[in-house]
């Protein structure tokens, strides 16, 4: 999938979330359970970019629209 080479996954998780694709809160679920530890009002601020996430953040927010992309379910 074409996510893997992304710089920043946070705008494909914006476009995601705006296209009823998943919602916000599936999505932080999905980082939680790849091992992300942002709670969700802080996952929710480094999604639209009002705080700086870590770096280690971004992959494991990539890993879970990779996991988002492979289900048949649309969470809306």
């Amino acid at each position: 999938m074409g996510t893997a080479a992304m710089h920043d996954p946070r705008q494909t998780a914006r476009t995601l979330i705006e296209h009823h694709d998943v919602t916000l809160d599936h999505l932080w679920v999905m980082y939680w359970a790849e091992g992300g530890s942002a709670p969700l009002p802080n996952f929710e601020a480094f999604l639209y970019e009002a705080q700086e996430p870590a770096p280690f953040d971004l992959e494991i927010l990539t890993w879970a629209i990779e996991d988002i992309e492979g289900e048949d379910t649309v969470w809306w």
